[in-house]
């Protein structure tokens, strides 16, 4: 019922930008909505857009939340943000963010997410009046015809990587291989320091906080602890440095590329510490094989690859489980 609907009101904001007539122009639109460790995966093939259409005029449609990051990259000419939740819940801030995207007149749409969320990227491609709107195969409803004029064939059980590389390659960059993202960010510090993250997007997939807890107790005496996240966590030890819900994705960025080593769940942070060449441990892995551990299909200088702590369960991974594996990577191991 409550998808019923959810499809009856993309079907209706859609209809009634409809009535606007599609400019033509020869501009590219390329959508990433999805959440920061994704986004921060498909930076590795994100760089070859630019050669893929020499000449034309770029424009990233992102996640209004990673919009400076996508500012600072070469990548593309224009960065718009949206704001995914008020598209989805304020009718008006829908349909005219959809009339701006119909007026824009771009000539190819592309939306290269593999797991697409139906309200968001199927409306904003179909809208577009682009002559190329181009999707992952199996991404889009296959009854909305309407919505793309390509789709890409897509491994089915392969790492993100692996999978971005391969829509590049149906794209047209038939050799292009995969390898670890590369962010140009080399903050320095006098005093090195580990960054621990004990939040996620997605609380299922939070280690216990009073572990957490327990790592920085154990590491204190040797190292500066540095505590990051995007919620706001009280009760840490006294002796940490607490910037949880304090920093931005900027600031993020240079923390981590200053850093000794990366401590979190499975969530963004750790993705933004490989692109950074941050050595770093994640705890536990929800899409096992998806995400983590990271497969690529060429190396690159400088790379480093998260080392992952993993259980069925994630509550079954012990404190000094984790803190066997802080000591092998601070000791070279």
């Amino acid at each position: 019922m409550l998808r019923d609907i959810k499809q009856f009101y993309v079907s209706l904001t859609n209809w009634i930008v409809s009535f606007i007539p599609a400019e033509t122009l020869d501009d590219v639109l390329i959508l990433r909505l999805d959440q920061l460790g994704d986004f921060v995966l498909w930076l590795d093939s994100a760089k070859e857009y630019r050669k893929l259409y020499y000449g034309k005029r770029l424009t990233l449609l992102v996640n209004a939340n990673w919009y400076d990051l996508a500012k600072s990259l070469p990548y593309w000419d224009v960065v718009v943000p949206l704001d995914t939740m008020r598209f989805r819940l304020n009718p008006i801030y829908r349909i005219k963010f959809l009339i701006w995207v119909r007026k824009q007149g771009f000539e190819v749409v592309i939306c290269p997410r593999h797991s697409v969320k139906f309200t968001l990227e199927p409306p904003i491609v179909a809208i577009s009046g682009a002559r190329q709107k181009i999707v992952c195969e199996g991404s889009f409803p296959i009854e909305k015809k309407n919505y793309f004029t390509r789709s890409i064939p897509m491994y089915p059980e392969r790492h993100e990587l692996s999978r971005n590389a391969q829509f590049l390659r149906g794209l047209g960059r038939p050799n292009f291989k995969s390898t670890v993202p590369y962010l140009n960010m080399q903050a320095k510090t006098e005093t090195p320091y580990i960054i621990i993250f004990p939040t996620s997007f997605r609380k299922r997939k939070e280690w216990p906080l009073k572990r957490f807890i327990s790592i920085m107790h154990s590491l204190f005496y040797s190292h500066q602890i540095i505590v990051c996240g995007d919620r706001k966590l009280t009760g840490l030890p006294v002796h940490v440095h607490n910037l949880t819900g304090k920093t931005n994705i900027l600031q993020l960025l240079e923390l981590i590329s200053a850093s000794r080593l990366v401590i979190a769940n499975d969530s963004a942070p750790i993705h933004l510490a490989a692109a950074l060449d941050r050595p770093s441990i994640c705890i536990g892995a929800e899409h096992l094989g998806r995400f983590l551990p990271y497969e690529v299909e060429k190396s690159r200088d400088g790379m480093v690859f998260p080392r992952l702590v993993y259980s069925n369960n994630l509550k079954d991974i012990t404190t000094e489980e984790v803190l066997k594996v802080v000591k092998e990577m601070l000791n070279g191991h």
